[in-house]
């Protein structure tokens, strides 16, 4: 009889254990796929921006970018980056990164100014990011003439990345990261 209760506690545990553990598997199985499905995609598609559907307030871009001054009109969108590891969303521990991108039509004499303030050098198909053609293509820019510089950054607290500058239409492009 002591046997029988044995094999019985077993069968139970087992019949109890094993389709907890096969749907805890298959649980953390599905949440891994959609985790990186979802990352794949935000990934892809990362600071590409749809100029349709941005920003367009120059108040709200002169306070975050203090240094470019006299906006005629901009198109601009800001997010927060995703961590890119599994582990990483676990423990959402740490500081955020966030993410600026877009463009802003200029006053001359703010063109002038930023010139001259800092250096710039051509930007060749080698040194364009990805975020700067896109935006060149949704805004129907011209794709030649443009410098680059990242000194503006020093002027700004806590953002890093590039600024493009068309000083002939006086545009200036912004794809910029934010610890």
């Amino acid at each position: 009889m002591n046997q029988n209760k044995k094999t019985q506690k077993r069968r139970l545990v087992w019949i109890i254990v094993l389709p907890l553990a096969a749907l805890l598997c298959v649980s953390a199985l599905v949440y891994i796929i959609r985790y990186d499905m979802a990352a794949k995609s935000y990934n892809n598609s990362l600071h590409v921006i749809n100029l349709s559907d941005c920003e367009s307030d120059a108040a709200k871009l002169n306070k975050a970018l203090p240094v470019l001054g006299g906006i005629e009109s901009c198109r601009w969108d800001s997010g927060v980056l995703h961590k890119d590891t599994f582990f990483d969303s676990l423990l959402p521990i740490g500081p955020s990164s966030y993410w600026l991108n877009g463009y802003a039509k200029l006053h001359a004499d703010v063109i002038a100014r930023l010139q001259s303030q800092y250096t710039w050098t051509p930007a060749d198909s080698g040194t364009q990011s990805e975020r700067f053609k896109e935006i060149i293509k949704q805004a129907d820019l011209d794709k030649s003439g443009w410098l680059a510089s990242d000194e503006p950054c020093k002027d700004l607290q806590g953002y890093y990345g590039t600024f493009y500058l068309d000083t002939a239409d006086c545009i200036l492009i912004f794809d910029l990261e934010r610890d």
